[in-house]
């Protein structure tokens, strides 16, 4: 895991914590922990690995903060992040990318509206119901519209880190089949874009092609096209804030 793995983590919690209105300290502290690392010279993995070693001879990283970093480099989350994830739907973090909301907004329209989703937060703008809540008006409400639309200009483009939630989850799910040896990421998410149009991912291994029949059947898979010789099955998920395609190898 990299320094900026580290680094977001850390604050997309610190974000999820303000939506929920929770205590400025503990925000502030992952904040400045994730700045910390995003700046420091030396992979925090490293650091971590080593039993000579200890995080906290980083400067500005406590004990506190030591311990979930060892937890995020173990299961790549904390405690604190699955209780925000737990409260709030990932596709919150979304919401932070249009331009004039930020956490205290999102936190307003969350509890007035339940807007979750991009698609929420337009619909609510058209029904002009954002002007409404307090320290809010029809100009934001318009600077708003026309954020969602540039956003929608990458139609099908989700960030990096909505898209590694999603090849997490089922990676972990189609490691634990019989007969698979390996799956991992490819496309613009093993290369590290900033945003990705399809989830690739390649499952290689000696019963792979019974292991595409588990992807068919998936309840989230919305339609299958079956390639020339069976070599490769193509499907597109529908997740909360959209559609994002997976495709599936049969190593050979």
């Amino acid at each position: 895991m990299e320094n900026k793995d580290f680094a977001q983590l850390l604050s997309e919690t610190a974000d999820l914590m303000e939506i929920a209105g929770e205590d400025g300290f503990r925000i502030r502290s992952y904040r400045n922990a994730a700045a910390v690392i995003l700046g420091h010279p030396e992979r925090v993995q490293d650091v971590l690995s080593n039993p000579e070693r200890k995080v906290t001879e980083i400067a500005g990283i406590g004990k506190g903060l030591a311990a979930v970093l060892a937890e995020i480099a173990q299961r790549g989350s904390f405690e604190r992040r699955d209780e925000m994830l737990a409260k709030y739907p990932a596709s919150a973090l979304e919401l932070l990318k249009i331009q004039g909301l930020g956490p205290k907004s999102i936190a307003l329209l969350y509890q007035h509206h339940g807007v979750k989703t991009v698609d929420d937060l337009e619909r609510i703008c058209r029904e002009q119901k954002l002007r409404e809540l307090p320290r809010m008006g029809a100009k934001l409400e318009e600077k708003v519209l026309r954020s969602i639309e540039s956003y929608k200009k990458s139609a099908g483009r989700f960030l990096l880190s909505f898209g590694q939630r999603i090849a997490d989850e089922l990676m972990a799910e189609f490691t634990a089949l019989p007969g698979i040896e390996k799956v991992e990421a490819a496309g613009s998410l093993r290369r590290g874009r900033e945003t990705i149009g399809d989830l690739d991912l390649l499952v290689t291994g000696p019963n792979a092609v019974a292991a595409l029949d588990h992807i068919v059947r998936h309840p989230k898979s919305q339609e299958v096209l079956r390639l020339p010789l069976q070599a490769l099955i193509h499907c597109s998920w529908k997740f909360p804030i959209g559609g994002i395609n997976a495709l599936a190898g049969r190593g050979l």
